[in-house]
């Protein structure tokens, strides 16, 4: 299970261990990761479970962590969650419809404290982007939000809050049954109580997959995902902006050199400004080599996209955080000197 850690005064660090196939899902804390020391881990779970993919947490102003995850028990997968508030890791609570399998969670907390937690759920021959809140104490009944009527396999939903509590969310989804080609990439936003209709933002005879969300302020938002230029041959970086109520048109971030290069595993992040940085791996079929690329969305329009790295034997996978001052930092994984690993 990969690593979540937030720090806003204190640290909070997600992992599992492998038990005998299983897993245990383990919280430490530090009240100071830079000069102080962690806890020793407690179990966020309890005795042995089976896991889905990774744990996420989030963190608010007053420094209380919600995590969530899904685990198999009774049969299905749920999406469970669990609050630290202060001194311990309450027990973790089913947040998902009992009886259907629901995976992919993601999270996010806004300025008030409010948590909202989004999965996909197993129905029938539908996967539905589902989503639950949690506010003065206790979750909300799960609402579907991309609807029932179509499938949204490999669905990824990603969420971004920004600082008026609107959030935005996209995932990616099947317009055809049965998990078969086109996939796009649908948003939808939630404010005054309710989540909006899902609105398509990628072309309809295109894979896209793997999408991210950002916010650049009040009212805006910005997406990124994997889709494929206009020979719908080669894997391209794709953004959308939302601003004055409405998505734009998607944009393709084309590199020079056209045809035979793949690009993939886009993230994005956005400064105390509002500045919002894009980064991917880019693979080169005439060099077998890989570079990462970087962009950033200012006022509104996105820089040339600029390589940080030379040829790598293997590079991707990135990670990216912003500072209110506008520092950025990335990292990605990369083969060593002898590309002999990771």
């Amino acid at each position: 299970m990969d690593t979540c850690i937030s720090r806003p005064a204190n640290a909070f660090f997600l992992f599992g261990i492998t038990l005998l196939a299983s897993l245990c899902l383990f919280g430490a804390r530090s009240s100071d990761a830079l000069a102080g020391t962690w806890d020793t881990p407690v179990a966020v779970t309890s005795g042995n479970a089976v896991f889905w993919g990774k744990a996420f947490t989030a963190v608010d102003s007053s420094g209380n962590v919600t995590a969530v995850w899904s685990e198999l028990r009774s049969g299905y997968y749920g999406v469970y969650a669990s609050r630290y508030s202060g001194s311990s890791w309450s027990t973790p609570v089913l947040i998902s419809a009992a009886g259907s399998d629901a995976t992919q969670a993601a999270i996010v907390v806004d300025s008030a404290g409010v948590v909202t937690a989004m999965w996909n759920v197993t129905s029938g021959n539908n996967n539905i982007i589902t989503a639950a809140r949690y506010s003065s104490g206790s979750w909300s009944s799960p609402v579907a939000v991309s609807g029932s009527d179509r499938n949204a396999s490999d669905a990824y939903p990603q969420m971004a809050v920004d600082s008026s509590g609107v959030i935005t969310a996209v995932w990616s989804q099947n317009l055809n049954a049965g998990y078969v080609f086109p996939v796009v990439i649908k948003a939808s936003r939630y404010s005054s109580g309710a989540w909006s209709a899902p609105v398509q933002l990628s072309q309809s005879n295109c894979n896209a997959q793997y999408p991210q969300v950002s916010t650049s302020g009040v009212g805006t938002a910005v997406a990124v995902w994997t889709g494929c230029d206009s020979t719908f041959s080669n894997n391209r970086v794709q953004s959308a902006q939302f601003s004055s109520g409405t998505w734009g048109a998607s944009t393709t971030f084309e590199p020079s050199g056209g045809s035979g290069i793949f690009e993939s595993a886009a993230r994005i992040t956005a400064d105390g400004a509002g500045v919002i940085t894009a980064m991917w791996s880019r693979y080169s079929y005439s060099t077998s080599k890989y570079r990462m690329i970087v962009s950033r969305l200012v006022a509104g329009s996105w820089s040339a996209p600029a390589e940080i790295t030379g040829d790598l034997g293997g590079a991707g996978d990135p990670r990216l955080a912003a500072d209110a001052l506008g520092n950025v930092t990335a990292i990605w994984l990369q083969r060593d000197a002898t590309n002999s690993k990771y």
